[in-house]
């Protein structure tokens, strides 16, 4: 039976992502846009819960949440422009935190390890404790020198071998043609969603995606004249 997933985000496109990605046959994916949204759904009793923690209410519901289902993982999403806050996380009771942006499998991986962890009563943050040192092995029993061997008598010089011939040298192998670094494409892409009007999150969280996911964000979120335009970009870069 498939576990209800409680996404936070006030972002539409991101909470757009995060369905695409948990959804399946071991998730299902409800969302909020914000803080009274979200505990407004905890009467669907989410055993997960992701939360934007950007946001000035993200720790506060988090606090909220673990009050109410102290069962539930919950895991903050932290981005390099608004990172994650170890601290808050803890007095708040989340588990773990999710950068974004993140890729789909990574992220659902990420979300087992944290409840399992939760539910065994773990810290999924904690490093494995080290191996126990083996036991030195004990030290040999010194050898008895043995006798020095009678010098033999110096044998004759080998014969100097002939010179032999320079060998030619070796043919030069062709350059290989410099491949066109991959992140111009990625600058392109992320400079014409830029352009749309996204935000540096919601643009770093479709770099992430699929070219799949991609398409069913256009369709779900952007205007049909922007998503034109990005369905001919992809199409565009994709054959290059």
């Amino acid at each position: 039976m498939p576990k209800t997933l409680l996404a936070v985000d006030d972002s539409v496109t991101m909470r757009k992502v995060l369905e695409i990605a948990f959804s399946g046959e071991e998730f299902n994916v409800i969302t909020a846009e914000g803080r009274d949204d979200a505990l407004g759904k905890m009467s669907e009793k989410p055993s997960v819960v992701l939360i934007d923690g950007g946001e000035d209410w993200g720790y506060a519901l988090a606090k909220d949440v673990r009050a109410q289902a102290p069962g539930a993982t919950i895991l903050m999403m932290s981005s390099r422009f608004s990172p994650y806050d170890a601290a808050k996380a803890k007095e708040s009771g989340a588990d773990d935190n999710l950068e974004k942006p993140f890729e789909s499998n990574a992220a659902v991986d990420k979300v087992k390890k944290a409840m399992a962890a939760h539910e065994g009563g773990g810290d999924v943050a904690a490093a494995a404790a080290p191996a126990p040192a083996a036991a030195p092995a004990p030290k040999a029993a010194p050898v008895a020198a043995a006798a020095p061997a009678p010098k033999a008598a110096a044998a004759a010089p080998a014969p100097a071998k002939a010179a032999e011939a320079p060998k030619p040298a070796a043919a030069a192998a062709p350059a290989k043609a410099a491949a066109a670094p991959a992140a111009t494409n990625g600058k392109a892409m992320a400079g014409k969603l830029a352009d749309l009007g996204l935000t540096p999150q919601q643009v770093e969280a479709v770099m992430a995606l699929s070219r799949q996911a991609v398409e069913e964000v256009i369709w779900e979120v952007v205007p049909v004249l922007a998503a034109t335009m990005i369905r001919e970009e992809i199409t565009r870069l994709t054959k290059e």
